[in-house]
């Protein structure tokens, strides 16, 4: 079973729940849309970021005069309280979306690649760090393959965004990377002994660094292991910053709360700007990524103009009709006016 096949069957899932919503016959329960909705309102940094989207859609909604057509995720940021119902559809607009997008490329035996989905998961990242790092893994993940779904039912990306794109890759390319090998040693030491335990601490990092003195000790009761980016994002952010600085070849001394820690890099797969990579990085740059539907992607609107999509009536309905320009999921009662939010 492919990955596109386990995500989709992760939000089928088995539950006995009422159905939010059906998508070419495969169910997303009201329970997962329950734990999607809490996942994401206790990240702050998400939910910070919405509250910015919605008080600006409202100001612009009382300034023309009109009734306010928005309203904001939990707790204002705070992750407490009841979710609105328009907050809601926009998250079970965007579960629905990838489920037609999932099974649209699955019936064209279509998957995203290893570079397409490294690709997505690195400009989400560079795009905002603060917030994809709150998010939990599986979020990641399943975010990821979001838009590396776009991307790939997008296709090669347009001449007139190709500048964009390699100037977000520049500017980013840090973030640009698929696999980072490392070499760790703990040198442990009593508070009284500190002095001494650097000194070793730094023979070590030069042993690692190629750079030995005279009478030093090679190095022994190393770790040798290889992060991916995933891996990588849970490191403490002191240990990120100190690899992130590092070329392979080289090694730096963190002090740690027993004593001192050199790590050492030993390579890092670079993630290229190329015709797989670049789709991926303009789903970010030119469509704003997960937190923004495919307004302007028509052909990934035509997949899900083409879905089979039932709402359950307590959340609203799907709407395809004009003026809306995306299909989305309405609040009873509202009517189509472009994309939520």
């Amino acid at each position: 079973m492919g990955l596109l096949a386990l995500v989709a069957g992760a939000l089928a899932g088995c539950s006995t729940a009422p159905a939010a919503a059906t998508v070419n016959g495969q169910p997303i329960s009201e329970q997962q849309l329950a734990e999607q909705l809490q996942s994401l309102s206790s990240d702050s940094a998400y939910t910070s970021a919405q509250d910015g989207i919605f008080l600006e859609a409202f100001e612009e909604s009382e300034g023309q005069g009109s009734p306010p057509t928005v309203a904001p995720p939990p707790g204002q940021g705070s992750g407490s309280g009841s979710y609105s119902m328009l907050w809601t559809d926009l998250v079970l607009s965007n579960m629905i979306s990838e489920v037609a997008l999932t099974t649209n490329l699955e019936r064209a035996h279509m998957a995203p690649d290893s570079v397409q989905l490294a690709a997505a998961w690195a400009s989400e990242y560079a795009n905002d760090p603060a917030e994809w790092e709150q998010l939990t893994p599986s979020l990641r993940s399943s975010e990821a393959l979001y838009d590396a779904d776009r991307a790939l039912v997008d296709g090669p990306v347009p001449a007139a965004s190709s500048k964009s794109v390699a100037s977000f890759y520049t500017q980013h390319a840090s973030y640009f990377w698929s696999q980072v090998c490392l070499t760790a040693v703990d040198v442990p030491a009593a508070r009284s002994a500190m002095a001494s335990a650097k000194k070793q601490a730094e023979s070590v990092a030069r042993e690692l660094s190629g750079h030995t003195g005279p009478g030093e000790q090679p190095v022994l009761g190393a770790s040798l292991y290889c992060d991916s980016p995933e891996q990588f994002v849970e490191q403490p952010s002191s240990f990120q910053a100190a690899v992130a600085g590092l070329a392979p070849g080289n090694a730096q001394v963190l002090a740690e709360s027993y004593g001192y820690q050199v790590v050492a890099v030993r390579s890092r797969t670079v993630l290229r700007l190329s015709a797989a990579s670049e789709p991926g990085i303009d789903v970010v740059v030119s469509y704003g990524g997960v937190e923004s539907p495919p307004q302007g992607e028509q052909k990934v609107i035509d997949v899900l103009n083409r879905a089979r999509v039932q709402v359950n009536p307590r959340f609203g309905s799907w709407s395809k009709a004009p003026p809306a320009t995306c299909p989305q999921v309405l609040p009873a009662g509202s009517q189509a006016g472009g994309c939520i939010p």
